[in-house]
């Protein structure tokens, strides 16, 4: 997570970030589009579920965000993803899923260790 907010602290330096509370998404433009700074160098789904959750947090307090701009610093890249009808259902069934997993009384099994390459929560998982 240190260097996601390295990355971000040094790439995008006039933009604020947006507090909702319980998240905070890098920044919000003109015309409401959620922008988030990644320190992978490609979308993985977990950057568009995170670009879907804001979009939704941000329909839930009124503001009609029109999708999320993922940037890539590293790759010089952008991945723009605009919150439609099926995003925000999309949104709704990853909420609930993660509910469902954190009321459960026992923690899911770990994936395999090759599959959380990159994840800045490995060592939650990884560590006895």
């Amino acid at each position: 997570m240190q260097l996601g907010e390295a990355v971000h602290d040094t790439s995008y330096t006039r933009n604020t970030p947006v507090d909702l509370g319980a998240a905070r998404l890098d920044f919000l433009d003109g015309r409401h589009w959620v922008h988030e700074v990644k320190s992978s160098s490609r979308p993985t789904p977990a950057d568009q579920a995170q670009g879907r959750h804001y979009c939704h947090r941000l329909h839930e307090i009124g503001v009609d965000a029109q999708g999320a701009i993922l940037h890539y610093p590293k790759t010089r890249r952008t991945h723009r993803q605009p919150y439609t009808a099926e995003a925000a259902e999309q949104a709704v069934t990853d909420i609930a899923d993660v509910l469902t997993v954190a009321a459960a009384r026992t923690s899911p099994e770990r994936l395999t260790r090759s599959a959380c390459q990159g994840c800045s929560f490995t060592d939650y998982c990884w560590t006895e």
